[in-house]
């Protein structure tokens, strides 16, 4: 199995280095190549790459597209592609997958468990999920013997196919690998014989449908904090670099965080949430994550970062230490090839203030129970926790309790207004507003945090209509 890696972190790339990574695969004589990306316009240069790689018996799968009806994309759209499009767990092709008549099969594409940064797990969804799928059943199909055509693997692949939807949305219908693969000899005889015309007794199996895949879709971390800063793909670059660091980092993204040598927690830089707080919004343990925040920003405004920057009260001195050694271990020749400008690190912290911000909605919210009577915190869907009802496990997903992902972005968008502007300034407690509107949820200590912050007769206006003076935090 090869890996060529084409796009880079703001996940695009030229088109010429697209072609580049198919003639090197033709080069290294491969098989397959699953490509899981699109792009709306038509290039000659990448069709004849694509033709290419199909004369030299390679099987060109690629991700049709999460464009919905408006249509498939290069460069699945290209006939020698097999164009693959993304059902949901109950085998219903999902609204934001490409419809067209160059859609030739479906797979699972929503909500599939995968593999992140660093081995760590990851549930994403999309067209780009569904691809690899069929490249899998594909190379399944293909080591019965090696000796066979592309042609022949592309026919199984269809024939074996479970039609039983429109075909500009399901193409032939949902791959499946257990019917292919039972059929491999019957097929292969009458590809032999009479290839083109080769065909199998329709797959009439029961399409699986799941009720429950346990898998929650983690989206308020990775490229959701990208949404939330808004403008086109170069606008405020940097700041989005660094708005996705803190759940990447440096190589040190640990869920067995737990050091067995050193009997005690192995002090990651930035990934572990209840390890460092004040970069993931948890002030359910006392952090401030107002005043952290604010001090996130006024960092990255001094003009060499790590500098002096005022402590705001609400902070400790500890607190205000560990995030300014977290800054200096950042490695910024690793992050961008060179020493950066002190913009582009200004830039890049104000980012990973930003992903605080907006954690502050997910880590450190409640809500309450079916009964209106007890308050709940939201936790991490992947933790274990005895006696916690499952239904509020779901501190990372935006479409549970909506109105925290909206005010996150409210959040953030006045923070770049802060960011954005001729005058120098840092972050503020205002840029906590949008919380004065919520019906759904409370944030845990918030009255207490503005409190210490030195605003305690604002206070009142963020936390009046939804929170008690007395018991801010239950």
């Amino acid at each position: 199995i090869y890996s060529i890696r084409v796009l880079d972190d703001e996940n695009s790339a030229p088109v010429s280095r697209v072609v580049e990574a198919i003639y090197k695969a033709i080069e290294w004589d491969v098989n397959i190549i699953n490509m899981s990306f699109g792009v709306n316009e038509y290039s000659a240069a990448l069709g004849k790459a694509i033709r290419d790689a199909d004369n030299a018996g390679i099987l060109v799968i690629a991700a049709a597209g999460n464009t919905g009806e408006a249509g498939v994309q290069y460069p699945a759209a290209f006939d020698e592609v097999m164009a693959v499009g993304s059902v949901d767990k109950y085998g219903e092709v999902v609204e934001s997958s490409a419809k067209g008549e160059e859609v030739e099969i479906v797979a699972p594409g929503e909500l599939v468990r995968s593999t992140g940064f660093f081995g760590s797990e990851l549930v994403e969804s999309g067209t780009s999920l569904a691809a690899p799928q069929v490249a899998a059943v594909a190379s399944l199909i293909w080591e019965k013997d090696l000796s066979v055509s592309a042609d022949f693997v592309r026919a199984l692949l269809n024939e074996s196919a479970n039609a039983y939807g429109e075909a500009d949305a399901y193409g032939n219908g949902l791959v499946d690998a257990e019917y292919a693969l039972e059929n491999y000899e019957t097929f292969k005889k009458q590809y032999q014989e009479k290839e083109e015309n080769a065909q199998l007794k329709e797959n009439e199996e029961e399409v699986l449908r799941f009720e429950d895949t346990n898998c929650v879709e983690g989206s308020w971390i990775g490229n959701r904090h990208v949404e939330t800063i808004g403008g086109s793909e170069s606008q405020f670059k940097n700041v989005k670099k660094g708005a996705r660091f803190p759940d990447t980092t440096d190589g040190e993204y640990v869920l067995s965080y737990y050091d067995k040598e050193k009997k005690k927690p192995n002090n990651c830089i930035f990934a572990r949430l209840s390890i460092n707080p004040w970069w993931h919004g948890y002030g359910i343990t006392g952090t401030n994550y107002i005043a952290a925040y604010i001090y996130e920003t006024r960092l990255a405004n001094v003009e060499k970062v790590g500098g002096h920057a005022t402590r705001p009260s609400g902070l400790t001195a500890k607190e205000a230490e560990e995030i300014r050694n977290d800054i200096s271990k950042i490695n910024w020749i690793k992050e961008y090839g060179k020493k950066p400008s002190d913009g582009t690190r200004r830039a890049f912290i104000w980012g990973m203030a930003m992903h605080h911000l907006a954690d502050v909605f997910a880590h450190s919210a409640y809500v309450k129970d079916e009964n209106n009577y007890k308050m709940y915190h939201l936790k991490h869907p992947f933790k274990k926790i005895a006696n916690y009802p499952d239904m509020y496990k779901c501190a990372d997903n935006t479409e549970l309790y909506k109105q925290r992902w909206e005010h996150a972005q409210d959040a953030v968008e006045l923070a770049m207004d802060r960011y954005d502007t001729k005058i120098i300034k840092s972050g503020t407690y205002k840029e906590f507003k949008p919380v004065k509107k919520a019906t759904e949820y409370k944030l845990g200590n918030l009255f207490k945090f503005m409190v210490e912050v030195g605003v305690g007769d604002t206070a009142y206006e963020y936390t009046s209509m939804n929170y008690t003076v007395s018991n801010s935090t239950k």
